[in-house]
């Protein structure tokens, strides 16, 4: 079968592991473009954390950053997105990443680039690897602005806006974080982007970060009127996510459970967003979310908010907003 060939495919791989350091190391500069690309692809799918980690024990990562930092254009792309799928929703490899002398310096490079390919791979590479070491969000603060920037900049590609609101979400989703994103405008602009409409831009992600970011304030206006459909979306998007599916379908975005209940049970807080959720029947979602918890940190963590969101939907129902 296709997934017995895929297995196979992916030892044969983990048994080269070394081969591909050296070629990193001295092979010609296509042999090293071309061994950065089979990374990313052992990295991708079911299975990859055991590549993700030998890859970094092997030594890939400082190789690929100095590799990145050395070419440009089609075959940068391909680097950095090889460097991005060793720290793609893996905690230890993503505190490596950053760890790796001058990836802060590549990301850089990547937003100021002229082309929007690689501003776009840049971002995500970025998200990528603040999104599972949130101990580290504090060493992209020298980046925020310029990602702002791109995020409400309308002449950039709907892709490099839309993967900039990804990395200010992931940042939004640890408290610690969420001053200095504030401080740089961001919200109001994450505020326009969630009622846009335009589903290219990630209206959710935005939605979300924002639910994060004015967690603090119940009454914030952020909220008031929101539009049905997006509620609804919010809505799918988390039993999506608890099935493992991408959102939109086949979309090939996907969220994680854990966090998403954070950023849901932050909007819960918000009384205007209390009656959206209330009016989209939000609770059989939330119910479904907790038959199938188990006792990992993460899963703690989703029963959590759950919870908290059933209680903060259940109070105060027949309060009026002023």
């Amino acid at each position: 079968t296709q997934s017995t060939w895929g297995f196979f495919s992916r030892m044969q791989h983990f048994g080269l592991m070394g081969e591909m350091v050296r070629t990193l190391q001295s092979g010609t500069f296509n042999e090293k473009v071309l061994i950065a690309q089979k990374l990313s692809n052992i990295c991708t799918g079911s299975g990859a954390r055991q590549f993700q980690n030998a890859a970094v024990d092997a030594g890939c990562l400082p190789l690929l950053v100095s590799i990145a930092h050395n070419t440009e254009l089609e075959s940068k792309i391909i680097v950095v997105n090889a460097i991005s799928q060793i720290c793609f929703n893996n905690e230890r490899t993503s505190h490596e990443v950053i760890k790796t002398p001058n990836f802060l310096s590549l990301v850089t490079s990547c937003l100021i680039d002229p082309n929007g390919r690689i501003r776009e791979t840049g971002l995500r590479a970025a998200t990528n690897a603040a999104g599972n070491c949130w101990t580290c969000h504090s060493l992209f603060a020298d980046i925020l602005r310029e990602v702002v920037s791109l995020v409400t900049d309308e002449s950039q590609s709907e892709m490099v806006r839309a993967e900039g609101v990804g990395f200010l979400n992931v940042l939004a989703y640890n408290e610690k974080s969420r001053p200095m994103i504030i401080e740089t405008g961001a919200t109001e602009h994450l505020i326009r982007i969630m009622r846009s409409g335009n589903q290219l831009l990630e209206p959710i992600t935005a939605l979300v970060a924002v639910a994060n970011l004015v967690s603090h304030d119940p009454n914030n206006s952020a909220f008031q009127q929101l539009d049905p459909r997006l509620v609804d979306d919010i809505v799918t998007c988390f039993d999506y996510t608890l099935d493992g599916k991408s959102f939109p379908p086949n979309s090939g975005l996907y969220f994680a459970s854990w966090k998403l209940s954070i950023g849901i049970c932050n909007l819960a807080r918000n009384r205007h967003a209390q009656v959206s959720l209330r009016e989209a029947n939000f609770y059989p979602v939330l119910q479904k979310a907790l038959t199938i918890v188990s006792s990992d940190r993460e899963s703690k963590i989703l029963a959590e908010h759950c919870l908290k969101t059933l209680w903060l939907l259940a109070v105060d129902e027949t309060l009026s907003l002023s």
